[in-house]
C-alpha cells in the first residue's frame, strides 16, 4: 500500500450525512439537508432550535457555508490536484454543487488529481 495515498484520504460522503445532521447557509438563508440532494428551507428560528435540541441531547451536526463552497470551487479550478473526491461527492449528494460543476470536478480529478499518475 502506498503510504502516501494515505496521507489523503477523507470520510466518504454517505457516512457523513448519516452521522451528521448538516445545515448550509446561503446568502440569508439556512437549510436543512437531509442527503438525497435534497435542500428543505428552514427559519433562522427553526434552525436556532434545532441547534440547541441537538446540542442538549449530544447530536452531532455539521455547517456549511456558501463561501467555503465558493473558495473551494476556486482552488479546485486552479490547482486540481489538490482536488478532494470525497469533497466533492459530499457536496453533490447534499445537493449544493450542481451536476455541471460535479462533472468538471470528476474530470479535473481524473486528469490532475493526486493519484491519477501514480509513479
Amino acid at each position: 500500500m502506498n503510504p502516501e495515498r494515505n496521507l489523503h484520504m477523507t470520510i466518504p460522503a454517505f457516512p457523513v450525512i448519516i452521522a451528521y445532521e448538516i445545515f448550509y447557509f446561503e446568502e440569508d438563508r439556512v437549510y436543512y439537508l437531509p442527503g438525497g440532494k435534497k435542500r428543505v428551507l428552514i427559519t433562522h428560528e427553526e434552525y436556532y432550535a434545532r441547534i440547541k435540541e441537538y446540542r442538549a441531547k449530544n447530536i452531532q451536526y455539521m455547517l456549511l457555508y456558501d463561501y467555503m463552497l465558493i473558495l473551494k470551487k476556486d482552488k479546485w479550478e486552479a490547482i486540481p490536484e489538490d482536488i478532494n473526491i470525497d469533497e466533492v461527492e459530499l457536496y453533490y449528494e447534499l445537493g449544493i454543487l450542481g451536476e455541471e460543476d460535479y462533472q468538471r470536478f470528476k474530470y479535473l480529478y481524473s486528469e490532475y488529481g493526486r493519484n491519477s499518475n501514480p509513479g
